[in-house]
């Protein structure tokens, strides 16, 4: 997603579950009280952040199996959902939360610069899940990529109005 993004992505579709019509979800937000809170309408999209035009509205979830099991108001049946296996669900930017003082939506990293000690390092390019922490590609003009973690040890400050990600990294760290 680009830094003008008006969705947000907060699930993927792994596949429907039981006779009912209900959704097997991977959550991909932190905070899935809001974004699937009975009655909200979400667009149904790629995972690349293309939508496709279809919504779908929350009619209830459960937990299951370190995600949730979604019921949707408009599908009742295994056979209505079996095509939305793959599929990314995305909430509308202007529906979440306010963000806190040290939080940033993923979608706004990339483009970011980089610091350390006043010096620009990088600019973010990509960022990478892992089973740990997020790691931050950084795009360095005289080096290859740095993989930064995104753990507050690490990165000491956002700034989202300046585009500016400050790092104290560990000795060694940048001359890799």
């Amino acid at each position: 997603m680009t830094p003008e993004a008006k969705h947000l992505l907060v699930g993927t579709i792994r596949k429907p579950h039981g006779l009912r019509g209900e959704l097997v979800v991977q959550l991909d937000t932190d905070r899935p009280a809001t974004a699937f809170r009975r009655g909200r309408e979400l667009q149904i999209g790629e995972g690349d952040g293309r939508l496709t035009g279809r919504t779908l509205t929350v009619a209830g979830t459960r937990p299951f199996k370190g995600g949730i099991l979604l019921a949707t108001s408009e599908h009742a049946s295994l056979s209505e959902v079996e095509n939305l296996r793959g599929k990314a669900l995305f909430m509308a930017l202007e529906d979440a939360e306010p963000l806190g003082p040290d939080e940033v939506f993923y979608h706004d990293l990339p483009g970011m610069k980089v610091v350390h000690a006043g010096e620009v390092i990088g600019t973010v390019s990509d960022l990478v899940e892992t089973a740990g922490p997020e790691l931050l590609v950084v795009k360095r003009p005289e080096a290859g990529d740095l993989l930064v973690p995104m753990v507050k040890e690490m990165v000491t400050r956002v700034d989202r109005e300046q585009r500016v990600i400050e790092i104290d990294p560990p000795p060694g760290l940048l001359e890799l």
